[in-house]
């Protein structure tokens, strides 16, 4: 306070993060079967989702201007268009590989 007098809190609420429902919980499917919850899906350059053909989705930073990396992103899906459009390909498919990791061996 101004005068420099202290007031004891009754409750303390702290924040840990923003946790974000992708897509606002819309579903989508593939071959009119459910592709499950996009948010649990790996993402490529946080554009292209994993195991969804031609799906793109556009986000900004949560915590700087939404401008900076939506700019990013719109180039790449630009460039990859363009890729596809020049090679005639007609759709993109992002597929994760699980590595396994062994503590014995070391990964390149």
């Amino acid at each position: 306070m101004r005068s420099g007098r202290h007031l004891e809190a009754d409750i303390i609420v702290t924040a840990t993060g923003l946790k974000l429902q992708m897509l606002g919980g819309a579903a989508a499917s593939v071959d009119r079967r459910s592709s499950g919850d996009i948010g649990e899906r790996m993402t490529y350059k946080a554009v292209l989702v994993e195991g969804i053909p031609n799906m793109a989705v556009m986000f900004g930073y949560t915590n700087a201007s939404w401008t900076l990396k939506i700019d990013l992103a719109c180039h790449y899906l630009l460039r990859l268009l363009d890729h596809m459009d020049r090679h005639r390909y007609q759709r993109w498919s992002l597929k994760h590989r699980l590595a396994r990791y062994d503590s014995a061996k070391q990964i390149p």
